[in-house]
């Protein structure tokens, strides 16, 4: 899988997000030889991409972190991306996970090619508005828009050895927090439904506890989800 299309964002649910994203300050942040004339905004956890480096940033709104946390759960660092959004053929830098989600605004062409090499067969995915893809960004691949305008929002996790990089609490110290970041990835649950004593818990009992924390969570969040209509 290398593109791979999830569901929309359709209706109401499109337009406020597009709403959110076009009130977003964009700016150069990344300053990437591939996109030289795209602007972004990073959200949650930014990466110097030259240098491995993480910086810290605020939160989307609980609306975006919501669906967001649908999308990926475990996400790290969300990218927002404006103006010329056209990206030459690459692959995420290496301090990225292998598995990205991208909310497309607009139409964009998406090519990527099987084969690692831009002289092989290309493939290309014609992007519409509002459509979500899940993406192995280990793949060579590159965008182009084809509607004024288009915008991107791509949700990645990092890697552990990047991650060490921010100072610890002392609940990561005792390794509770990646583990319980691994648990929520292979349950496609939000970090925070996963009890942060599940070390002392059996299967059995981790099954409830995230299922009950799962049922609070989609109560609390349901007046404020953006409506995903899945693939």
């Amino acid at each position: 899988m290398t593109c791979e299309r999830i569901g929309a964002l359709t209706g109401s649910s499109l337009e406020e997000f597009r709403a959110w994203a076009q009130s977003v300050p964009l700016s150069i942040t990344v300053r990437s030889s591939y996109a030289p004339e795209r602007l972004e905004a990073w959200f949650r956890r930014g990466l110097h991409l030259g240098k491995a480096q993480l910086s810290q940033h605020p939160d989307p709104p609980a609306r975006v972190v919501a669906l967001a946390d649908r999308l990926l759960p475990g996400w790290h660092s969300a990218l927002l991306c404006g103006a010329d959004t056209t990206i030459k053929p690459h692959r995420d830098a290496s301090g990225f996970g292998q598995i990205a989600v991208l909310i497309n605004l607009g139409e964009s062409k998406f090519t990527y090619w099987p084969k690692q090499n831009v002289t092989t067969e290309p493939v290309h995915v014609h992007m519409r508005d509002g459509e979500v893809f899940r993406l192995n960004v280990k793949t060579l691949h590159a965008a182009e828009p084809l509607t004024s305008g288009r915008m991107s929002f791509t949700l990645r996790t990092i890697t552990r050895e990047v991650l060490a990089q921010e100072q610890p609490s002392l609940e990561e110290q005792l390794g509770l927090v990646s583990a319980r970041q691994d648990i929520a990835l292979s349950c496609g649950v939000p970090v925070s439904c996963v009890p942060e004593n599940h070390a002392s818990m059996d299967e059995h009992e981790l099954t409830i506890a995230i299922e009950s924390r799962l049922e609070i969570y989609s109560r609390l969040t349901s007046s404020v989800l953006y409506r995903l209509v899945e693939k």
